[in-house]
């Protein structure tokens, strides 16, 4: 019954009519049936869908979102910010009435799901607005030039200022200065949108991922220091643009701070050591014949089953791709 309501929101979703999923949830949530209301009292049961809709949310990312940063319309990049904007109210409307426990489980999960699509759209609008800058010449050289003039001395000592000071200071200079060293030899390339991402791609692996050695714990000290770190410093760069006047102000936020900021967490929330990548943690059943749900709690490729051929930006889910 509910693996048939979650096939019925994406496949809405692939047809892109994403309003029409605010009627599926109420007509489902709304519509149990008596003698079903009480399995939604059970923490096992709200588990169990709380997992259904960890892997129904990662497939809607892997059918909205394409795989590469090709080009997709505005106004269907306008839809979908619209449908992550209201899709926690619609869960929260839908389970009114309903048991608080389905209602505290569902949320977090549905929340999480909201605030990834709408960074993952935001990263794709900010990349197509960075990609005709990156082609043109000479606003490549006069980003370049003011890029150089970056008082990056200045941006050490408000750290300071800041309180910020301990054993990693010099380490924090030395990644700023080969941050904006990097930044300009891309630039001087003219490298693409791709090659950008590539490159802060890497940064993440090498200052992030590899350091937290598989630990979810050190990952996610590590991930939230970074991201502190770059918040500030992206914001002391634009300050010092700011001061210097610079000709190309309002065209380096997007090609570097504002795509770091944006990128990063997307590579952050999603990664396997992210011990928020998989929101939900399945329980352990006991094991039983006569228990219905004593076999594994997802099956493999059977949950859903999205179609083909209706969305025109959607991922094929292969058997290596699909988290299913």
């Amino acid at each position: 019954m509910y693996k048939t309501h979650c096939q019925c929101v994406l496949d809405t979703a692939i047809n892109g009519n994403f309003e029409e999923i605010q009627n599926f949830l109420l007509h489902f949530w709304q519509g149990l049936p008596e003698h079903l209301l009480a399995l939604v009292q059970s923490d096992v049961i709200v588990d169990i869908i709380c997992v259904c809709d960890s892997i129904l949310y990662k497939v809607l990312i892997d059918v909205l979102i394409p795989a590469t940063m090709q080009e997709m319309p505005e106004t269907l990049l306008c839809d979908i910010r619209n449908f992550a904007k209201h899709w926690e109210s619609w869960v929260s409307s839908a389970l009114e009435n309903l048991p608080d426990r389905l209602l505290e489980q569902k949320l977090p999960v549905a929340r999480r799901f909201a605030q990834s699509l709408k960074r993952q759209t935001s990263f794709l609008h900010l990349a197509q607005t960075a990609r005709p800058v990156l082609y043109d010449a000479s606003l490549v050289n006069a980003m370049i030039a003011d890029v150089e003039r970056i008082d990056i001395s200045s941006i050490t000592s408000q750290a300071f200022q800041m309180g910020g000071t301990n054993a990693s200071d010099d380490e924090d200079d030395q990644l700023n200065a080969e941050f904006l060293r990097e930044f300009k030899e891309l630039l001087r390339k003219q490298a693409t949108v791709e090659a950008f991402t590539e490159w802060l791609d890497i940064l993440v692996e090498q200052k992030v991922i590899k350091p937290s050695k598989q630990n979810g714990k050190i990952f996610k000290r590590r991930a939230q220091a970074y991201l502190l770190k770059w918040s500030f410093f992206g914001a002391r760069v634009m300050h010092n643009l700011t001061l210097n006047n610079a000709q190309s102000f309002a065209l380096i936020p997007h090609s570097s701070p504002l795509l770091t900021s944006l990128f990063t967490p997307v590579t952050l929330t999603h990664h396997p050591c992210n011990p928020l990548s998989s929101p939900i943690t399945p329980v352990t059943l006991t094991p039983h014949p006569c228990n219905p749900v004593s076999s594994p709690i997802i099956p493999h490729s059977s949950l859903l089953t999205p179609h083909h051929a209706i969305y025109p930006y959607r991922i094929a889910l292969t058997p290596h791709s699909s988290p299913l």
